[in-house]
C-alpha cells in the first residue's frame, strides 16, 4: 500500500463532529465512520476512489488520504472541515 497523502490544518474552535456529521447520506452509511475526534469516508473523487481520515485534539487536525484520490482530498481537506466557510453575517438567533 502506498504511503498516504498527509497535510494537518488548524481548525481552531470548530466542531468537526458536527461540520462533519451531515457527511453521511443516510443513517448508517457503510461509506463514513465518525467517532469522538475521528472521521473516515470512502468516496469517489474526479481523480479516482479514495479513502480520507481526519484525527482532531486540541485544535488540530491530521488528515491523510489514500487512493487515486488522495491529492484530491488533501487539496479540499480545508473546505470539507469548514475552514474556508464565510460565517460573517451569520446569526444562529435570527429571526
Amino acid at each position: 500500500m502506498a504511503a498516504p497523502a498527509t497535510t494537518q490544518l488548524s481548525i481552531g474552535d470548530i466542531n468537526l463532529a458536527a461540520t462533519l456529521r451531515s457527511t453521511a447520506i443516510l443513517p448508517g452509511d457503510p461509506t463514513v465512520r465518525l467517532e469522538p475526534g475521528r472521521f473516515v469516508r470512502a468516496t469517489i473523487t474526479p481523480a479516482g476512489t479514495g479513502e480520507i481520515r481526519v484525527v482532531w485534539a486540541d485544535g488540530v487536525a491530521d488528515v491523510e488520504a489514500w487512493g487515486d484520490g488522495a491529492a484530491w482530498l488533501i487539496d479540499r481537506a480545508p473546505r470539507l472541515l469548514g475552514l474556508e466557510d464565510d460565517v460573517s453575517g451569520f446569526d444562529p438567533d435570527g429571526p
